[in-house]
């Protein structure tokens, strides 16, 4: 007999039963997928926290040993004890001295805009005066 042909010969109420059981087994399939997902990021976090990024925190990630319920004392032991074994996947503090910015343009401090240039120390209406000559309204000065 095919499962179309068993389906058809159940009752309504072993129809319900039957999708009730497989509902159930698709919530179980998602609820262990989210545990794992939670698990996952909770390690990550502790070989984050310990200075593993990028590929090294992904290595870190694949060998770090610690139970599957270990809580979170239990992952920083664990992470503490890979950090010895392998401190090639963890961050290095620093060796280099940090550097003064580079200078201001033309040579201003960094926190002081460059001073404005002089004006010109012509009177206020020389430019119109000016203007007045070159048009022919008054003589030229010479």
């Amino acid at each position: 007999m095919t499962r179309k042909a068993h389906e058809d010969h159940l009752t309504d109420a072993q129809h319900r039963e039957m999708q009730l059981a497989e509902r159930e087994k698709a919530l179980a399939a998602r609820e262990s997928a989210a545990v794992a997902r939670e698990r996952d990021a909770a390690r990550r976090a502790h070989l984050a926290k310990a200075g593993a990024t990028g590929a090294d925190l992904d290595d870190a990630a694949a060998l770090l040993r610690a139970a599957d319920d270990a809580d979170d004392d239990q992952l920083a032991e664990a992470v503490t004890a890979l950090a010895a074994r392998r401190p090639e996947l963890f961050a290095r503090p620093a060796t280099t001295t940090v550097l003064s910015p580079p200078p201001a343009p033309g040579g201003a401090p960094a926190s002081v805009p460059p001073a404005r240039t002089p004006t010109p120390t012509a009177a206020p209406r020389a430019a119109g005066l000016e203007m007045a000559r070159r048009r022919g309204l008054l003589p030229l000065a010479t």
